[in-house]
């Protein structure tokens, strides 16, 4: 653990805080925007990853699911932060 909070306390190290305060969303814009990217069927996520992961030049992907939990690896680039 002590590894974790030194990676954190590095972290904080180098930010800076700009500002305090709260944020709200929009039910119904959040509720649109959830409405409009909507898969057809919800279970077609895997395919989107898969070919996500061939965008990213895997040659090999493996899958891990249990009753609340997915995992899934793949030999191409890592996805990355936008």
């Amino acid at each position: 653990m002590a590894a974790l909070d030194q990676l954190i306390n590095d972290l904080r190290a180098d930010g800076s805080v700009d500002s305090h305060g709260s944020f709200t969303l929009d039910r119904e814009q959040a509720r649109a925007k959830m409405q409009k990217f909507q898969l057809v069927d919800a279970r077609r996520y895997v395919l989107e990853l898969v070919q996500a992961a061939v965008l990213r030049g895997a040659t090999q992907i493996e899958f891990e699911i249990d009753a609340d939990d997915m995992r899934m690896r793949f030999d191409g680039a890592a996805f990355g932060l936008m």
